[in-house]
């Protein structure tokens, strides 16, 4: 899909990618989560990942670096923010896990998309 939408020259280019650790072992977690953020990388998509799994989370943050968000889904909250995914929410997903309310992990390739809501 992203090698179509670089041949069709589309600027604006989003993935999104639904609890794709459902049926895949933690070790190949850290592997998709690789192949993602490169893909992302390669052909300027923004990915966004909806995940329970703190190993996926974990990897997407080790992968993305600096282009990596998180936004923990709170039902009680109307608006979310994009949290960078720096040294300490590293350490807290791979230790904790995730917060009470549900995580998803975004992967942005485009630093101007953090913090939209």
């Amino acid at each position: 899909m992203a090698a179509m939408w670089e041949l069709e020259g589309r600027s604006e280019r989003v993935m999104l990618i639904d609890e794709p650790d459902a049926h895949i072992h933690p070790d190949l977690q850290a592997r998709f989560a690789e192949v993602l953020c490169r893909v992302g990388e390669r052909f300027s998509l923004q990915v966004i990942v909806s995940t329970h799994s703190t190993s996926l989370l974990s990897a997407i943050g080790q992968f993305g670096g600096a282009k990596a968000s998180v936004v923990y889904v709170d039902h009680m909250k109307q608006n979310y923010d994009a949290k960078p995914f720096d040294a300490h929410l590293e350490r807290t997903v791979g230790v904790f896990g995730r917060s009470r309310s549900d995580g998803a992990a975004v992967r942005c390739s485009d630093p101007s998309c953090r913090g939209r809501r």
